[in-house]
């Protein structure tokens, strides 16, 4: 009668070793592969955050020129509207016609907004520069402003005004290499009186034109638009 083959004493626990060794290898190259995948994935949220972060600056700095831009036209003595340059005009010019400025984007290039517009916290009559905007060292805000419509005052009507409308473009670049933001806004600005006007330079809080003087008329930002 022929029998098995007798087991070499150890053969079934090396051969469990082994097996727990195979396995042992495939979960710790499976754990390194979705630890390699978990840095990658980490690298580029790190790397979306930091572009987010980096738009958020320009968006800020874009809306602190723009702010500037409205408060230097609400501050201005409100029986002496600033001129309107005749095209073409030169740089520098405190306002613009409507349609020599761009329309929509793509918006100009950097030399453009250097040659052209104004700095934020500048004022733009003097070049001299009022307050320091934001927490960087240069705001990166520029903004240049346009009139788009002309409304004067009705000499048959008591108490009528002039009315100007006034496109303002501002452009946030703080952060290098990070996408310029280009935002604008619609301004009605009331003529007519010297008293009206609100404190320039700008105090916190303190802009009683459009509040108080003029409750019922078109005044101040009627829109808003923001561009990359």
């Amino acid at each position: 009668m022929t029998g098995q083959r007798p087991k070499a004493p150890g053969a079934d626990v090396h051969g469990q070793r082994g097996m727990v060794l195979l396995l042992g290898l495939m979960l710790l190259a499976a754990l390194s592969l979705l630890t390699l995948a978990t840095a990658s994935d980490s690298r580029s949220q790190i790397r979306v955050a930091g572009n987010s972060a980096d738009a958020a600056d320009n968006q800020a700095a874009a809306n602190a020129a723009l702010s500037w831009a409205e408060d230097w036209l609400m501050g201005l003595d409100g029986n002496t509207p600033p001129p309107v340059c005749t095209a073409p005009c030169p740089a520098g010019s405190l306002v613009y016609p409507a349609d020599t400025l761009p329309a929509d984007a793509p918006w100009p290039a950097d030399a453009w907004w250097q040659s052209v517009a104004f700095g934020d916290g500048t004022d733009p009559v003097s070049s001299e520069r009022l307050t320091q905007r934001g927490a960087w060292p240069d705001s990166g805000g520029r903004w240049v402003i346009g009139l788009l419509h002309w409304q004067a005052a009705d000499p048959d009507v008591a108490g009528s005004h002039a009315t100007g409308y006034y496109r303002i473009m501002a452009r946030g670049a703080t952060v290098t290499g990070a996408p310029p933001v280009v935002a604008q806004t619609i301004v009605a600005r009331p003529w007519g009186d010297s008293d009206w006007k609100n404190p320039w330079p700008p105090a916190p809080g303190n802009r009683p034109l459009c509040l108080s003087i003029l409750p019922d008329e078109p005044c101040g930002r009627l829109a808003w638009q923001g561009e990359n």
